[in-house]
């Protein structure tokens, strides 16, 4: 019996394998909060392209459906490191966007930094580098706004900024989109519109049903679409009569004869 047991309890059966902090991986570190080491990594990887490229894999690298920034958010990292991140991510091949990865719960890492209250500078940068983050929802149907409205005290400034953000970036994106529709509506059917051609009455009920909505729900945007649609058809260029200079007719007449 004390056989056994020496024998179980020998070195040789049970040999640990010595890790150190530069065997770990960028998602690793970050999981572990090793912050620090970290963004020594990313600062000393900077200077060969290789390792730029082999960097920028491993911010790309998920693991259990999350990417390094986002354990780095839940770990309320430091800014800088947010930021080593995203310049990292420049170098990757296929030219995505960490910023537009979702993990296992359709979280972006706005959704992140929103509900574990990140400071207010890191969600301006993060908002501002991929500003469609702040309409989208997660797998609760929820958007960043959502989830600091949830969280978080009315007085917080990270809030106050994120609906502020948010506020603005809806007020661009129905504008924007209005102007898409005013252009197909005021512009494209003239421009398309040729001898023969049917023109696409769904086109221009479409843009009409979206002016009208503007129109009942809010008037100073409808005034700001008229004011840009009037403007458009002003400046369309009509087809000019060729005036016929003097003595054409006479020509014309005697190559008839």
């Amino acid at each position: 019996m004390d056989d056994s047991s020496s024998e179980h309890s020998s070195d040789d059966l049970y040999e640990e394998e010595d890790y150190t902090e530069e065997d770990f991986t960028l998602f690793e570190m970050c999981d572990n909060e090793l912050f620090d080491q970290a963004l020594s990594k990313l600062s000393s990887s900077s200077s060969s392209s290789s390792s730029a490229a082999q960097l920028a894999k491993e911010v790309f690298d998920r693991k259990f459906d999350s990417t390094a920034l986002h354990v780095t958010l839940y770990g309320r990292g430091p800014r800088a490191l947010v930021d080593a991140i995203l310049e990292a991510s420049r170098a990757d091949r296929y030219k995505r966007n960490v910023l537009a990865l979702k993990d296992g719960s359709l979280n972006l890492p706005l959704h992140v930094a929103a509900t574990v209250g990140c400071d207010e500078d890191t969600v301006c940068h993060l908002a501002r580098h991929h500003p469609s983050a702040l309409l989208q929802r997660n797998d609760a149907n929820r958007t960043p706004l959502d989830l600091a409205k949830r969280y978080f005290s009315p007085v917080l400034p990270m809030r106050r900024r994120l609906e502020a953000l948010t506020s603005s970036y809806t007020c661009y994106l129905a504008q924007l989109t209005i102007h898409l529709h005013a252009r197909r509506l005021f512009v494209s059917s003239n421009e398309e519109a040729r001898p023969g051609k049917v023109k696409s009455k769904k086109r221009c009920l479409r843009a009409l049903h979206v002016l009208g909505y503007f129109m009942t729900r809010e008037v100073g945007v409808f005034r700001h679409i008229l004011s840009f649609a009037g403007s458009v058809r002003m400046k369309l260029k009509r087809p000019s009569k060729k005036r016929k200079k003097p003595g054409d007719g006479e020509r014309s007449s005697e190559a008839a004869k």
